[in-house]
């Protein structure tokens, strides 16, 4: 996977300045005019019950993990982006490690801010020992704002800075998990 991210990042930052492209923009590719890679590798994340009313109210856990954004624009400053992102933390003499896909819309504000939406699944798991002991299935919803930071690389890249809010109903959940859950994640960043 870190291959495939840094082969990604090479071909839309190294492909655009062709001279032949350079020479005649309107002979671009349309996946690079149209498209965006964003790859967050350092994002700090929350996740906490919302009912106070389930088996354990005070689910609750704090930790890190990274996340990897792809969109394409149809008509310009509005697309489609699919979404992954991990998010591992310590709970209960264990490890909690859950992982989400999303698929969803995302309008360009301007050159340098994003709002995405969508629907997001996935799943979640405690391990302790290496071996699982609780898991849940993540279903619901998910916001966020990208906002780029620095440009990087004649404006074909920059650093952004991210904040993705999700909420989940937990399917088919043990007893360490609450029913549903709000999720607060911050994240740093590259745009290509």
């Amino acid at each position: 996977m870190p291959r495939l991210i840094a082969l990604l990042a090479i071909l839309l930052v190294v492909l655009p300045g062709s001279p032949a492209w350079a020479a005649d923009p309107t002979k671009r590719p349309f996946l690079v005019d149209r498209g965006s890679v964003e790859v967050l590798i350092g994002e700090g994340g929350w996740r906490s019950g919302l009912s106070t009313e389930d088996v354990n109210p005070g689910f609750s856990v704090l930790g890190g993990g990274g996340e990897l954004v792809v969109g394409l624009d149809f008509i310009p400053g509005f697309g489609v982006i699919i979404d992954g992102k991990v998010l591992a933390a310590p709970r209960r003499g264990g490890t909690y490690v859950e992982g989400v896909g999303a698929l969803g819309l995302q309008l360009r504000i301007s050159d340098w801010v994003r709002l995405r939406g969508g629907a997001a699944a996935g799943r979640a798991r405690l391990d302790r020992n290496g071996q699982p002991t609780d898991t849940a299935t993540l279903v619901g919803g998910f916001f966020a704002v990208s906002i780029d930071l620095f440009r990087l690389l004649h404006d074909r890249a920059s650093t952004v800075i991210s904040f993705r809010v999700d909420a989940d109903g937990h399917l088919d959940a043990g007893s360490t998990f609450s029913k549903e859950s709000l999720a607060l994640t911050l994240g740093v960043g590259f745009r290509f």
